[in-house]
């Protein structure tokens, strides 16, 4: 009983306490250096509000929609000691407030290498859930993996950037989880949270949907009308309005970069050339991506509905969601983790092989500015999560 406890809960999860936090510390020293870009929206527009400067919160360029042109922006940023690239807040209101008590206090580096280190324990907590509560790798599977997520472009890309992308991914994996366990009342929080972040997440309802998980739904509803609620309470009508607006843009629009690895990026690059052209979205061409990631995410449930693997089914609509989505920055492939590690438990059976070994090639980053590997690694792990969930579910059946 003894030996029990310690190979369980004693050594092996001391080791894997120590491999987390050297992989957490060597990356934070590596990648502090970056100016973390992405995150400097969020404390601009926390500052901007503070100062009640409600109207320069959603400001861009006209012309150019990656872009700010507001002097507002450019004065916050000089007393900030930010000196990189200015990106638009395109997130809710309340992701601005709740940053208030830290923001208000600190400068932007200060403030930023405390976001990374936040964001670096989420991505650990992201690994470990999908490589031991979701696929149970071995210890040393494990180990192996945090080596190669060293080296893995999205999640080195997300940190240096400073993004959130991180955080909503693994509050809707454990929404998605916490649902399988009947919490409905926590899976529900934690997907109204996800959509708070970013609201591609909400096609995650259609796993629940067409497994008729209505008691989760139900609550992410009503979480996430608190959570609107709260939001509105804070900031404003208006500056909600405004963040509509900025919605609405958004999805009309589409940026042909070698950055955007999503379906209709990967179409127009074929028609157009993709050196950060920003030009209208087609009515059709966003309908139907959006069609095809719906579909995705209901085959998801559908699969799980009928016994397959949890992960490989997880897998599945978390890239039907990133996929087909107007911009999926390589970033957003961050959700390549849980397949990786899906695979990486099935090494036995041959069918894991080919698309683990295309994900850990596209994830290195040798393809930048060249192709996109990443959307390509994304669909063929699609293919081979359904296939090999299938195989698993009908070998476990068999007499």
């Amino acid at each position: 009983m003894v030996k029990q406890v310690l190979c369980r809960g004693g050594y092996p999860g001391l080791f894997l306490l120590l491999m987390f936090a050297l992989f957490a510390v060597w990356s934070w020293r590596v990648w502090r250096i970056s100016a973390a870009e992405d995150l400097s929206s969020n404390y601009m527009a926390c500052r901007l509000l503070a100062e009640r400067l409600d109207e320069s919160v959603y400001a861009y360029d006209p012309e150019q929609f990656t872009d700010v042109s507001s002097s507002d922006w450019d004065r916050v940023a000089q007393e900030s000691g930010y000196s990189g690239y200015l990106h638009p807040f395109v997130q809710l209101p309340l992701a601005a407030v709740v940053l208030r008590p830290i923001c208000n206090h600190v400068t932007f580096p200060v403030f930023k290498e405390v976001a990374q280190a936040i964001l670096l324990l989420v991505s650990c907590a992201l690994i470990f859930f999908s490589s031991r509560v979701l696929t149970s790798l071995p210890v040393m599977g494990v180990g192996a993996l945090l080596v190669y997520m060293y080296w893995f472009y999205p999640l080195r890309y997300a940190i240096v950037l400073g993004q959130t992308h991180v955080i909503f991914v693994l509050s809707a994996i454990g929404a998605l989880w916490l649902d399988e366990k009947e919490r409905y009342r926590l899976a529900g929080a934690c997907m109204a949270i996800a959509i708070a972040i970013k609201v591609s997440p909400a096609m995650l309802l259609i796993f629940w949907g067409v497994r008729r998980r209505w008691r989760s739904v139900a609550w992410c509803a009503v979480f996430g009308v608190f959570l609107g609620l709260i939001s509105i309470s804070l900031s404003g009508v208006q500056l909600h309005l405004d963040y509509l607006e900025t919605l609405r843009r958004l999805s009309e629009t589409l940026l042909l970069s070698w950055n955007n690895e999503s379906f209709v990026a990967t179409y127009m690059r074929g028609e157009v050339p993709y050196n950060w052209i920003i030009f209208i979205l087609p009515d059709w061409l966003k309908f139907f991506s959006f069609s095809l990631g719906l579909i995705l995410v209901a085959v998801a449930g559908l699969m799980r509905e009928r016994g397959c693997d949890l992960a490989a089914c997880i897998s599945v609509a978390l890239i039907g969601m990133t996929a087909f989505s107007p911009i999926a920055w390589s970033h957003y492939y961050i959700v390549l983790i849980l397949p990786l590690c899906y695979f990486l438990s099935k090494l036995r059976l041959w069918l894991s092989w080919l698309p683990l070994l295309l994900l850990l090639m596209a994830g290195t980053g040798w393809h930048i500015g060249h192709f996109n590997a990443l959307y390509y690694a994304a669909l063929v792990a699609v293919v081979g999560c359904i296939c090999l969930a299938l195989f698993v579910r009908f070998d476990a059946e068999a007499p």
